[in-house]
């Protein structure tokens, strides 16, 4: 009797080790085949960033140097439209002060060719300059 009972402990075993065995031959089918996934997955991202971002990428680089360029040209500009503004503006503070002088003087020289005249012909009409225009 303890012979069968053997027997079916035997078998139970045996069947326990086979399932074992099954799911280690599983397992490393599952690693295996991960293993080929990213090894394939890897090529295909490596393919695809000397395919598609490294142009991308030098893309990105030419135009951030040319707009760096850009930038630098335009700070370049900036600062010598400032300069000619502040040159101008002085210029023009020049301008406006001798044209002022001018036109007191001018204005004053025409008094006085007005006062001249005037006193003129009162002279010449009159006889003679009466003494409040004398100055």
């Amino acid at each position: 009797m303890q012979d069968h009972q053997l027997d079916t402990t035997n078998i139970l075993l045996g069947i326990l080790v086979a399932v074992s065995a099954l799911e280690f031959l599983g397992m490393l089918i599952i690693g295996v085949w991960l293993m080929r996934a990213v090894r394939e997955a890897r090529q295909t991202l490596a393919t695809l960033e000397m395919q598609r971002l490294a142009p991308l990428q030098a893309e990105v680089l030419a135009i951030t140097h040319q707009i760096r360029s850009i930038i630098g040209h335009a700070e370049n500009v900036a600062a010598g439209i400032e300069r000619n503004a502040r040159h101008l503006s002085g210029t023009i503070e020049s301008v406006n002060g001798r044209v002022e002088g001018l036109v007191d003087r001018s204005l004053d020289e025409v008094t006085a060719l007005g006062t001249g005249v005037t006193r003129a012909f009162r002279v010449f009409l009159g006889g003679r300059e009466s003494s409040k225009y004398r100055s």
